[in-house]
């Protein structure tokens, strides 16, 4: 049987303080569980085995994205087509095709959607064929599924761009619809089912704008801010500003802004009905913020044990469970409880992620060769 590899890192216990190896460079990579770490922590780089070891020790026949990903005192394991590992990791999709990236995600009707290239695809959920779901090109990185449509980003010669929507029921689905023109290049776009939300990043028209779905409406929410993230959370938009160190909301309908937390530079948001959750992509930590009695000083629920790995990445949060994306894991998706307990590396992908989202049963991360599903 041909063999589709994909690299997973498996770990009893999350890792603390390596000092040995290069923290993002190539390991020996073994089908033994211990037999292998950092290629400058082994002395013996010949007791490497296994097919994606070579007898010098360098990693064999792999894919140089995941060679990337691994680091010392990380086990490595090949799954076959099929194979489920810890966590109930599976493989939904593989990009067959060399040099081409996958990207985004989003969750609709059963589906699983990402981008390949400027083709959005869908796979199922429960697993089977991947498909191509309009012919229309979706050029930006970022893009919004909701109601068996999606949202994305045109852009125009003239630097302006505009919001399109486009059912995403088969390649002759008919042609987009233009939700607004003219606007600012979006950073990122939010939907809450009502609304649309960006941030535009840059000196002229910098801020956060809203377009009511219902009426097209288009308002500036706040002016003159540039989020490092942002999140909606029941009646409020929440985000991040690295240049006043603040956390802020602000109530969906339009109204005041107000400061509710100091932060450090802030990063990547998710919120339930308990917390608002992010990343501080330079002081490596996860952090909350009680949506009551919560006060101006935030609450570290993880932090990064090593400041040469990247810091942490994407967040989500589903049942009381933070999943984030780790560079001190080995590039995995790390899962904590939001009371601080139970931390342990939950989808040991081994591959940079460009897309996680969760629903009530599973979470989802997309890499830029895979779209991979584990049980929460």
């Amino acid at each position: 049987m041909a063999r589709t590899r994909t690299l997973l890192v498996t770990a009893t216990t999350v890792l603390f303080g390596i000092s040995c190896g290069s923290s993002k460079g190539k390991a020996n990579v073994s089908q033994d569980a211990g037999a292998c770490v950092g290629s400058a922590c082994n002395a013996d780089a010949a007791a490497c085995t296994g097919s994606g070891c070579k007898p010098d020790g360098s990693v064999g026949d792999r894919s140089s994205q995941n060679d990337q990903a691994v680091v010392a005192g990380c086990t490595i394991t090949q799954l076959d087509a099929g194979q489920t590992g810890p966590h109930g990791l599976i493989e939904l999709y593989r990009e067959p095709t060399f040099g081409v990236s996958l990207s985004g995600i989003g969750l609709d009707g059963g589906y699983v959607y990402f981008k390949d290239e400027g083709l959005l695809r869908r796979v199922p959920i429960a697993g089977g064929p991947a498909e191509d779901v309009m012919s229309w090109n979706v050029q930006s990185w970022t893009f919004v599924i909701r109601n068996s449509s999606v949202i994305w980003v045109e852009s125009a010669f003239s630097g302006k761009t505009r919001l399109l929507q486009a059912s995403v029921g088969g390649a002759d689905a008919g042609a987009p619809t233009v939700l607004v023109d003219n606007i600012d290049p979006p950073d990122t776009i939010l939907s809450d089912g009502q609304a649309l939300y960006w941030d535009v990043l840059n000196s002229t028209n910098g801020g956060i704008h809203k377009l009511t779905l219902a009426n097209s409406k288009l308002e500036t929410l706040v002016p003159d801010v540039a989020p490092t993230g942002m999140v909606v959370q029941g009646t409020y938009l929440y985000w991040n500003d690295s240049s006043t160190q603040e956390m802020n909301r602000i109530p969906v309908a339009g109204g005041t802004a107000e400061s509710v937390a100091q932060i450090f530079w802030g990063g990547l948001m998710a919120a339930d009905d308990q917390n608002i959750y992010w990343n501080d992509n330079s002081d490596g930590v996860v952090m909350r913020w009680p949506l009551v009695g919560g006060t101006q000083n935030p609450i570290t629920l993880w932090q990064s044990t090593d400041m040469f790995q990247q810091p942490p990445g994407l967040i989500a949060v589903a049942a009381g469970w933070v999943y984030f994306h780790s560079g001190d894991e080995c590039d995995s998706i790390v899962r904590i409880n939001r009371d601080g307990t139970g931390q342990a590396i939950w989808a040991a992908i081994g591959a940079w992620p460009n897309g996680l989202a969760l629903d009530d049963k599973y979470g989802y991360v997309v890499t830029d060769t895979v779209v991979f599903r584990f049980d929460l």
